[in-house]
């Protein structure tokens, strides 16, 4: 419980309107593609919302989804 308690004190957490559902759906192909040219699966909605996210709030994601690799978003 304490774990969550230090995530939580660090994260952010959004709201999703519909500007973010928006750049969600803009971001989609790209994850895509990427995912394609990897030999992923393709990304979940919440990759991409994860994605839109951290472009709005200009954050990284702390993350090991192997569809953030190498993204400047990510850490």
């Amino acid at each position: 419980m304490e774990g969550l308690k230090q995530i939580e004190i660090v994260s952010l957490t959004v709201n999703i309107d519909v500007d973010l559902a928006l750049k969600s759906g803009e971001a989609y192909p790209e994850l895509r593609d990427k995912a394609v040219e990897e030999g992923k699966s393709e990304p979940s909605l919440f990759d991409t919302l994860t994605l839109a996210a951290a472009r709005r709030y200009e954050v990284k994601v702390l993350t090991g989804d192997e569809h953030f690799k190498r993204l400047k978003e990510t850490e």
